[in-house]
């Protein structure tokens, strides 16, 4: 089941120093919960910086709004 998932399953079964057929079949395995929450926050908090450093310092629009949406 886990192998068949479409988007990437992450695991944090518990302190247990073994590693379980889950944990190799995840795209990522952790020790705990708090860990993979712990991983998820700083993937989040990098991916909100890069963005942020990339609308400072773009010239362009990213999207442009149509006109028949601006008579509204």
């Amino acid at each position: 089941m886990v192998a068949r998932m479409p988007i990437p399953v992450m695991t944090g079964i518990g302190h247990d120093v073994d590693v379980s057929v889950v944990d190799m079949l995840a795209r990522s395995h952790h020790k705990t919960p708090t860990a993979i929450a712990d991983f998820l926050v700083d993937r989040s908090l990098f991916f909100e910086t890069s963005l942020s450093g990339y609308w400072s310092t773009s010239t362009t629009p990213f999207w442009k709004p149509s006109p028949s949406i601006m008579k509204r």
